[in-house]
């Protein structure tokens, strides 16, 4: 009766199994190529956040693509999902399309937000190939860099071309315990029952490294380049432009963008970014030195807040618009 009748959203995710929470309740669904997707049916109690029936978050966008239309996809993780921004029409696509539209003199330009929180280059190349090129981009533009630094962080000896030894099918068992609420609920507090939350589900805890320093050392950045390179070819392949950027963070805010092997891997996945962009002759988007690291634009060390996507927004925004104004 507290679960279902009383308790706050908050709690009934947390304490809920996925199976008795509404289609709408959690942003994530299994995949059978991707491990997770968005789930298309998620929308936010208050109607503020919602995906579409492609999966991606936002507006709906039409396909066959509109004559006319100039159509950017953006793709990462959640930094391109706008963890931190709680309004869809906030995120830096969103706001990207805006000062397109309205500051560049491009109203037809429709700009998609196929973030999806957690995915790694490996995931995000699987969703290129087999969703957004169907979706007749006419620029897909790359932005992330902190999601490859974990699958680098296992124990070397679980280190993978494929990220087995960081990744995970979707765990999605019942535990017999669980059919009880009661029992449920004092597994969840204890840590016996897994939480309705995306990490424990589809990675491998028990493969992390003991020391991130030598893990850093030993699995090099190769599998992230060879994505990067392989999303280069698939575009252009089919004939559209990628545009890869560099990734800013605060080092301020006190949590894991803080600490030094972190920035490290940081400073290590921008520097190969901006060498794959000059090798394959890719759009270069230099965001790092125009988003300031000021706290008071970002929700956490890797995401911005509201304020911080406008001015993300606005920067990528110059720096495509010798493209947007070309085309």
């Amino acid at each position: 009766m507290w679960l279902f009748a009383l308790a706050s959203p908050e709690h009934q995710a947390k304490f809920a199994r996925l199976d008795q929470m509404p289609e709408r309740a959690f942003r994530f669904r299994p995949h059978a190529n991707l491990g997770y997707a968005l789930n298309e049916h998620y929308a936010s109690a208050d109607g503020l956040q919602r995906h579409n029936v492609h999966g991606t978050r936002g507006a709906h966008f039409a396909l066959p693509k509109p004559a006319g239309t100039l159509r950017i996809v953006c793709i990462g993780g959640s930094t391109t999902y706008e963890t931190g921004v709680h309004d869809d029409r906030l995120t830096y696509p969103a706001r990207l399309q805006e000062h397109l539209r309205e500051r560049h003199g491009r109203p037809d330009v429709e700009v998609v937000n196929a973030g999806v929180p957690g995915y790694t280059s490996t995931e995000t190349l699987i969703l290129v190939a087999l969703r957004v090129l169907e979706w007749q981009p006419d620029l897909v533009l790359h932005y992330d860099n902190t999601n490859d630094v974990h699958p680098r962080l296992v124990a070397p000896e679980h280190f993978a071309s494929d990220n087995a030894g960081y990744r995970r099918p979707w765990d999605d068992d019942v535990r017999w315990w669980d059919r009880s609420l009661a029992l449920r609920w004092l597994g969840v507090q204890t840590g016996f029952s897994p939480r309705n939350a995306l990490v424990p589900r589809t990675t491998r805890a028990e493969n992390v490294s003991v020391n991130p320093d030598v893990a850093l050392e030993l699995n090099d950045a190769r599998w992230f380049r060879r994505n990067l390179e392989a999303l280069a070819a698939l575009c252009r392949a089919r004939g559209v432009p990628l545009a890869l950027a560099s990734w800013a963070w605060c080092p301020a805010k006190g949590d894991l963008a803080s600490q030094p092997h972190m920035q490290r891997a940081y400073e290590q996945h921008n520097a190969l970014l901006a060498e794959v962009a000059r090798e394959q002759q890719l759009l270069w988007l230099d965001l790092r030195p125009r988003l300031p690291t000021d706290p008071e634009l970002w929700y956490d060390g890797m995401h911005v807040n509201e304020r911080g996507a406008e001015l993300k927004a606005a920067a990528f925004a110059e720096l495509l618009a010798p493209f947007v104004q070309a085309r």
